[in-house]
């Protein structure tokens, strides 16, 4: 996700932290370490203004305490690591199960007309005038992280960051300590997704269908797409764990 950052602060980053920042969205706890990859001499020559920073996102982080500030203006803070739990051999298994789920859903492509993988920081305001260094696309890790994941718990990430989810949801996804838990959301997901009148069931009532329509302004309007969202409205949540 492009953001301005002055080069003082990358280069102290790169000097007294090993080129590592902690990546937090705002009101939340849970963020992850973001490596800051060489590029046009970064390590070895000071950055300027104008540069393009790329990161390569990490460890997961929860956020205990802000600190005072850097001499370069950036925020420290104390952190501790967030890992996922180990899985049983049977947990393993049904992990396993789940990824070839989603893999069948994905692949399949039913229902998709209402919806597709896409980063969810690719939103049109913030790629619309953004210099080509700054664009998301440009990394040079792009087309690599586009490949489905063979790991299932890699893959319960790819997709969670990818599938059309409300922040809410998908930062509880993101900060799930259970790969199962995690993967076995998201392929209810997929399900809803896939055929949105499976949110009338049992199994799937924690999740409902929200429909994002384009405003019509005399041109032609883009249908709507779909958006998994917690079910509101006091209405009793289902787990399948």
């Amino acid at each position: 996700m492009p953001w301005n950052i002055l080069p003082a602060l990358v280069d102290e980053v790169c000097c007294d932290h090993g080129g590592r920042v902690a990546l937090l969205a705002d009101g939340l706890n849970v963020g992850v370490v973001g490596h800051m990859l060489e590029l046009d001499g970064l390590r070895s020559a000071p950055a300027e203004e104008g540069m393009a920073v790329h990161l390569l996102g990490g460890q997961r982080l929860k956020l205990l305490e802000t600190l005072e500030r850097s001499p370069a203006g950036g925020r420290l803070a104390a952190f501790e690591p967030v890992d996922d739990e180990p899985l049983s051999v049977h947990e393993q298994r049904q992990l396993e199960e789940e990824a070839v789920a989603a893999r069948a859903f994905i692949s399949g492509g039913g229902g998709s007309e209402n919806w597709e993988l896409l980063l969810c920081h690719l939103d049109e305001e913030l790629l619309f005038d953004v210099e080509e260094l700054a664009n998301p696309m440009a990394h040079p890790l792009w087309i690599k992280a586009a490949a489905v994941p063979d790991d299932p718990v890699d893959l319960g990430f790819w997709l969670a960051c990818r599938l059309p989810l409300t922040t809410s949801l998908r930062f509880h996804l993101l900060a799930l300590s259970c790969p199962l838990k995690r993967l076995r959301d998201v392929v209810d997901a997929l399900r809803l997704l896939c055929d949105p009148s499976r949110a009338d069931g049992r199994q799937l009532a924690k999740f409902e269908v929200l429909w994002h329509t384009a405003e019509a302004s005399g041109c032609e309007v883009e249908p709507p797409r779909a958006i998994i969202h917690w079910r509101g409205g006091g209405v009793a949540r289902a787990s399948r764990y």
